[in-house]
Parts: C-alpha cells; structure tokens; sequence
C-alpha cells in the first residue's frame, strides 16, 4: 500500500496562508456540527447554523490574529495599562459579535420561544449586560473556548519548531567549529605577536593602548564566544574596548561618538556573547566609514533586574558625486543590503536564545538609523 506524503514549505507565504486556511475550514466544519442542535435546533447544513457558525467563527479569527497577539506583546513588555485596555477591547468585540445571532434571531422568528428565551437569558440588551455572567458564559463557549485551543496548538507548533531549529543550529555551530579549529591561527601566536608589537610601541603610549585594546578584544572573542553566557560587565568591557579603538581610527572633528553604559548589576546579569556588537559595528561601519562628511553615533545601554535595553543610533551617510556636490547616499540600497546579512544573524540569534523574550525595533529616516533592543529576563 502507498502513502501519499505532502511536504509543506513552511518558508512560502502561500503555503503558509493555505495551511491557515484548510485549518479555519476545519475549526468550521466542527463547530458547525457541534452546534447545530444545542443553539439552534436544525440541522448542519441549515442556513441559520451556517451563518451564525461563520458570525462565531470571525470573532475567533479577529481575536487570534489582531486582538490575542497585542495582548500579549503589551503584557510581555509590562505595559499593563495598553495590555489591560485592549484585553477589554477583545472581551467587548468578542461579544458584540457573537451576539448577532441572537439578536437575529430572535428578531427573525419572533414567535419561536426557544430564541427568545435564549436571547433573554445570553443576549445583550443593556450596557451592563456585557459584563453579566450569562454574557460572559455565551462567549466563552462559543469563541474563547476556541481561542484557547487554538492558541495551545500554535505554541504547540512554535514549540516544535523552536527546538527543530535549535537543534539544527547546533548541528551547524558545531560543524562551522571543526572548520574553524581545522583553519584558525593558534591564538598563543597571535598572542605573542602582538606582545612583541607592544614591546616595540611603549614609546608611542597610544599605539601601545590600541594594541593593548586589540587583544583583549582577540581574547574576548575567543574565548567569550564558546561560552554559552557571559556577564553583562564582560559584555559591556568588550563593547567599551572596540568603541575605544574606533575612537582611535577617527578624528574627533570627523565624527562625534557618545556612549553611555549604565547597569546597576552588571556583575548578576548574564547575557549570550558578542550580540549586541554586530549593531555598533554596522554603525561605525555603514553610518561612519561611507560619510565624507561629519557623522556621529550615540550609544546607549541600561540594565535592570528584570530587562537589559540597548540603543543605538547613527547619522546616514553623506557622499560626494562627481560634480563635487554633497548629496544624500544614492547607494543607500547598497548600504541596507551589505549590513542585512549581520542584521538577519542576528536576528536569528534573538529568535533561538530569546525567543519570546526581547523586543526589536529597528527604524530609519533620512538622516538616522535608529536600533532598540530590550532583552527581558
């Protein structure tokens, strides 16, 4: 006997909207089979079952793509007056809409009892009705309920999804590790070299703190990223010391840096290494090297107990053409796409070691980037 064996490509929005689809068809069909006769005394394929179904079904849908995904983004963020408000918002909708068929019905066969005495009892008549229990067993029933199964099968599937991935990343760091250990420079030469380049430098103090800032850099990245945390002073050590050598590369008429560290326990906190270099490196790299003119980036990281945020926001570059004019960088598409690839990375990274726990923002406008990163514990 053959099986048929349907491979989907999760990566193709249209196979992803197709899956959705048949699903909600699906979640449809059962719900139009399980109340036709509780609710409404005909049969399935009757036209007042299939409407209201379909009147139940699109408060499920508004609610598990609009309303259920703001709820808990405020909530995760603990903006708990946004999150309460729109939680509210949800429960007022969700009733509203799945009052329609009551109020129809009882509105359409005026003479039968069974939806009058439906409609007295579950219907909303009043503003205080919204919040009577009998209003709020209604939705619950016939939309919450739903809303919670569904939700359990997503988490379910990101669930399975989050430790495929992780489970493949790891398979590739550990193959990207043996090339790497089968191709690295010892890291005792590099070492020594730069020890024998200190000796030679100790006349020029700031030659030989560059190279003293290099290699503790070179150590960090060694060893720091075959740890799987690293203390957030460590953290803000390394990022200090690559600040300091940029410092060094530019002249200070060419561009104005400020940084501001600020972390009341960095020695308690812990965070995963080398993540939040990539956005200062593409600042330095994309909104600093490719400016002809004067540029700036200001820095700035703030830790708490419960959350580590991180900003950071650079000038857009300023180039020359030809006829020696300034001009806004018409190779900015250029710019965005060569610095997607260390964005993409990370965001890859925050999606397997924070999954759930971090918030992204990362915006332009024609003079600035502008990156915010909040890392929740």
């Amino acid at each position: 006997m053959r099986f048929w064996k349907v491979n989907i490509d999760f990566g193709n929005r249209r196979s992803v909207i197709g899956v959705h689809i048949l699903l909600w068809f699906i979640l449809y069909c059962v719900m139009c089979s399980l109340n036709h006769l509780v609710l409404y005394g005909v049969g399935i394929t009757n036209r007042i079952n299939l409407l209201a179904n379909l009147d139940f079904l699109i408060a499920i849908i508004l609610n598990h793509y609009v309303f259920i995904p703001r709820v808990i983004s405020s909530l995760r963020v603990r903006h708990w007056t946004k999150g309460i408000f729109l939680g509210l918002l949800l429960y007022i909708c969700s009733t509203l809409i799945a009052n329609f068929p009551l109020y129809y019905m009882v509105h359409l066969f005026p003479n039968d009892t069974s939806y009058k005495i439906r409609y007295e009892f579950y219907g909303i008549q009043t503003f205080e009705d919204l919040f009577k229990y009998n209003s709020f067993l209604w939705v619950f029933t016939l939309v919450f309920f739903y809303n919670f199964a569904t939700i359990l099968i997503q988490t379910a599937y990101n669930l399975y999804r989050s430790q495929k991935e992780k489970l493949i990343i790891l398979q590739e760091r550990n193959n990207m590790e043996l090339s790497f250990l089968r191709m690295q420079i010892q890291p005792h030469f590099l070492f020594n070299t730069l020890n024998n380049i200190y000796g030679m430098v100790l006349d020029n103090q700031r030659a030989a703190d560059s190279v003293t800032k290099l290699s503790e850099l070179l150590r960090f990245s060694l060893s720091g990223s075959k740890q799987e945390w690293v203390s957030l002073k460590e953290e803000i050590l390394f990022l200090t010391n690559y600040i300091d050598l940029e410092r060094i590369r530019h002249r200070p008429e060419k561009v104005q840096i400020k940084c501001t560290f600020s972390a009341a326990t960095t020695e308690k906190q812990k965070i995963k290494p080398l993540l939040l270099v990539n956005f200062i490196e593409n600042a330095f790299k994309h909104g600093v090297n490719a400016n002809v003119g004067t540029s700036w980036v200001d820095i700035q990281l703030t830790a708490d107990e419960k959350s580590i945020r991180f900003y950071i926001a650079n000038s857009r570059p300023l180039t020359v053409d030809n006829k020696h004019r300034n001009v806004q960088d018409r190779g900015r598409g250029r710019q965005e796409e060569s610095s997607g690839i260390g964005l993409a990375n990370v965001r890859r990274r925050l999606e397997l070691e924070y999954f759930e726990k971090h918030v992204l923002s990362i915006k332009k406008t024609d003079e600035c980037y502008v990156v915010e990163l909040t890392l929740l514990f």
